[in-house]
């Protein structure tokens, strides 16, 4: 698999199948919080980084 060699090369963007419900909670939630689904998708994907590094010290 091909990996970039710095942070340039990435593109920001990548194609997640996911389950119809949770695609459904995405645009439910999103919808109430007053943003775009891609925001709020990327919200949780910081948020879920962000506990990762506290638990992998």
């Amino acid at each position: 698999m091909y990996e970039p060699d710095n942070s340039e090369d990435y593109s920001g963007q990548f194609k997640l199948r996911i389950p119809q419900s949770l695609h459904s909670f995405f645009v439910r939630h999103s919808k109430r919080e007053g943003i775009s689904m891609n925001q709020y998708c990327s919200t949780v994907f910081v948020s879920i980084s962000k506990n990762d590094a506290v638990y992998s010290k």
